[in-house]
């Protein structure tokens, strides 16, 4: 009646709210895309949970020794290439070659390096990689000439090559089977920032 649409009752209410043009309407289907949103807000606390949850375990001890190597694998090459042309004397165009050469000998090492740790374990592989890498880094010192250079290069290259096996192994053995692929996104992200930091350092 029409008493009961000017009185504001309940029917009146529900009758008016069909008169609402649909364009009008708030649609609730995109609320949780909005910015800053309950979604996202719940996402980003279930991804922080995750990572600390993988960082308490073993994997954290991993994670951080990863770290400090970036960074002392960033100190050194971040300025590799200043270090063989200004104090070696070797020819800029040499110098930069020895670079890429590093990264060709290091693409085709990792490989090898993954089958040496299935067939000797990952201790012992990772063991002897790090004093291969350290022997390179000592070595560079003492190059003079560009077949040296070259030389010492790849024994860096080979040393450094052979840790990715035994740390994803390592990896997969110290979190559960689903939290791996947060252990390697971690792991991966501390990698590209150590190697940032140590960058930093050798250039300060």
């Amino acid at each position: 009646s029409r008493r009961s649409a000017s009185t504001g009752s309940p029917s009146a209410c529900a009758n008016s709210s069909t008169s609402i043009p649909n364009s009008r309407r708030p649609s609730s289907a995109w609320r949780p895309g909005w910015p800053g949103s309950t979604t996202r807000r719940t996402d980003l606390t279930g991804t922080t949970a995750e990572v600390r949850a993988v960082l308490r375990g073993p994997f954290g001890r991993l994670a951080l020794g990863c770290f400090l190597d970036a960074i002392g694998n960033g100190l050194p090459l971040s300025l590799l290439v200043v270090y063989l042309a200004e104090v070696r004397g070797l020819p800029i165009f040499t110098a930069s070659l020895v670079l890429t050469w590093m990264a060709v000998v290091g693409l085709f090492a990792v490989p090898f390096a993954g089958s040496l740790t299935d067939r000797f374990g990952p201790r012992r592989v990772l063991l002897v990689a790090l004093l291969v890498e350290a022997s390179g880094v000592a070595l560079m010192s003492q190059v003079t000439t560009a077949p040296a250079a070259f030389g010492v290069a790849t024994v860096l290259a080979v040393g450094a090559a052979g840790s990715w096996g035994p740390l994803s192994t390592f990896t997969a053995q110290g979190v559960e089977e689903e939290q791996r692929t947060t252990a390697f996104a971690v792991g991966c992200m501390l990698l590209n920032l150590g190697l940032g930091v140590g960058g930093l350092i050798g250039a300060a």
